[in-house]
């Protein structure tokens, strides 16, 4: 996986701004042969890690027992003996948020990407 000096330029700044735990983008957008090399070489990255998420998402205002409805039979699904045996296959550990807990997790990050946005004086394109 290539690191740009580009890269390295964007972490250096993010990185001397940056709060002490704050997590901190190197590289996006990976593609499955780099994430398989960096998982092989995780070792020499301490500290660092991959994340990825599978979400449902409904648009604004949909009535929330249908919400609550594609949920529980959403959660039913991811919970078949089918699909636990395919997430074992792909080493996935499925976590089944409420909406509640899901909408509140999208807040927290939409604050942290709101903060790292204005911190990096990134400018929205139109």
């Amino acid at each position: 996986m290539e690191i740009t000096p580009k890269d390295r330029k964007r972490f250096r700044k993010l990185l001397d701004e940056s709060h002490t735990f704050e997590s901190l983008p190197i590289r996006s957008h990976l593609n499955e042969v780099e994430v398989a090399r960096f998982s092989v070489n995780r070792f020499r990255f301490p500290g660092v890690e991959i994340s990825n998420s599978f979400s449902v998402l409904l648009p604004a205002g949909t009535p929330a027992a249908i919400v609550r409805r594609l949920s529980a039979e959403a959660g039913k699904a991811m919970k078949s003996p089918m699909l636990a045996e395919k997430f074992d296959a792909l080493a996935l550990v499925p976590v089944f948020d409420t909406p509640e807990q899901f909408a509140a997790k999208l807040k927290r990050q939409r604050q942290a990407w709101s903060a790292f946005v204005s911190r990096g004086g990134i400018e929205q394109v139109r």
